[in-house]
């Protein structure tokens, strides 16, 4: 079977998958999330199935940008009591993403919602200046 059968973004795509669709252009669809974090947490999904960001298109990925602002302004327009939003792409496996097809969220937040996205006090540590030189000529060096 070839991802267009077995992404559940893609058969939302081709609307074989109820959606409840805010947003479709040529090269993605928006549409609100099953199980929100909060109303209205939305999807910006670009229509050609890519898994990993690499993968895309500049054009594509800065047109996911580009929905993606444009909604959490009418969110917010709609929904009063939001006063803050997280947007969100897990990345790979190891980041936390559970479907293999590229996606935006569009996290509506508001005071004491108990979504709880925060670094807490004793993740990672401060970097030397000579430690952030090392790590920033190697990406440069791959560039």
């Amino acid at each position: 079977m070839n991802s267009s059968e077995t992404c559940i973004f893609c058969r939302i795509i081709n609307k074989k998958l109820f959606a409840a669709v805010l947003h479709e252009d040529d090269s993605v669809l928006a549409f609100l999330d099953i199980k929100p974090v909060n109303t209205g947490h939305t999807l910006v999904v670009p229509k050609k199935h890519y898994v990993l960001v690499e993968e895309m298109d500049d054009s594509t990925y800065l047109n996911m940008f580009r929905v993606g602002r444009v909604l959490l302004q009418k969110i917010k327009a709609a929904f009063p009591e939001i006063t803050a939003f997280n947007l969100l792409i897990a990345d790979g496996k190891d980041a936390g993403q559970e479907v293999p097809h590229v996606h935006l969220h569009l996290i509506p937040r508001k005071p004491d919602d108990g979504f709880g996205y925060k670094f807490g006090p004793n993740y990672g540590k401060i970097l030397t200046e000579e430690e952030r030189a090392t790590i920033a000529e190697r990406i440069r060096s791959n560039m």
